[in-house]
């Protein structure tokens, strides 16, 4: 899905992990809904695949390179007239930057919660929820145990579904 679907934007955004805690982005003074919180992302362009539109929005928006995991959530924003959405990701390389938010920060879900946040955003949290409560569970903590990373290539969603990692063909610029 690419660029305008029956009259609604194609957005996306990137929760961008870092252990159990999440990269959100301020809206500044010369954005639309300004002094609310998101994860941060852009439109996808005609041609571009979701992911691919996510790695580069996110490299001219934080100046950072990530992997995107899997899609964590979708969300219709009726009164905005876009679809959301949300990746789990990865930093890759470069440490984010706020080029065009007011503000950056890692937070934990019980700092998300005290946050406000933009209203097509706001939905998904409950998902990231799950999802990273899932991802800590004793599987999770048993491989810690045992000096093993974490398997990135495979994520369930918060219906149990599979994703596979997807890797990017969009190169740098």
């Amino acid at each position: 899905m690419v660029g305008n679907l029956l009259g609604f934007v194609h957005v996306v955004g990137a929760a961008l992990l870092e252990g159990e805690r999440f990269l959100v982005a301020l809206r500044s003074t010369t954005m639309a809904d300004a002094g609310l919180w998101e994860f941060p992302g852009g439109k996808v362009e005609a041609g571009e695949s979701p992911e691919d539109a996510l790695v580069r929005e996110i490299r001219e928006e934080l100046g950072c390179v990530i992997r995107p995991l899997g899609i964590l959530g979708r969300e219709y924003s009726q009164d905005k007239k876009i679809v959301l959405d949300v990746y789990l990701a990865r930093l890759a390389s470069g440490t984010p930057v706020a080029r065009e938010h007011e503000e950056l920060r890692w937070v934990d879900m019980a700092e998300a919660r005290g946050l406000d946040w933009a209203s097509a955003d706001l939905p998904l949290l409950p998902q990231l929820d799950a999802w990273l409560r899932a991802a800590s569970g004793p599987r999770a903590k048993n491989e810690e145990a045992d000096g093993k990373a974490s398997d990135d290539s495979e994520i369930k969603d918060s219906n149990g579904v599979e994703e596979v990692t997807h890797e990017c063909s969009g190169g740098g610029g």
